[in-house]
């Protein structure tokens, strides 16, 4: 009888311990893929949004430039030296005054404040 008793009570321990085990696992597993999303949205908030947000910039900042070139320069009237000279002002003033910095400090900020958010929340 003692043997069928101590059978017994080894079988529910082995259950139970595999049970806590496996929850052990489902942690594990779970921490594993909260750390994956939060890596990747970092990457991408902080890597792949700024380059991808430069160059889509770049390519319509250089096509409206040379745009508003044509434009100006298909006039009779020559104002094209005249809008040339003010845009290199502008160009040096916003140099001067540090719009490029502050553009970008203010996005990171943004994009941390999201990130807050979205692990706060959980």
């Amino acid at each position: 009888m003692m043997l069928i008793i101590g059978t017994i009570l080894t079988a529910i321990a082995s259950v139970a311990g595999s049970t806590v085990v496996q929850g052990a696992k489902d942690i594990a597993i779970e921490t594993t893929k909260w750390v994956a999303t939060r890596g990747l949205l970092l990457f991408l908030m902080y890597v792949a949004f700024p380059i991808v947000l430069y160059n889509v910039l770049l390519n319509y900042g250089t096509d409206l430039y040379a745009y508003i070139i044509n434009k100006v320069t298909d006039n009779t009237v020559d104002y094209s030296a005249v809008t040339i000279q003010i845009t290199g002002v502008g160009g040096w003033i916003g140099q001067q005054i540090g719009i490029v910095t502050m553009f970008s400090a203010y996005m990171a900020a943004v994009s941390t404040r999201f990130l807050i958010d979205l692990v706060l929340r959980r």
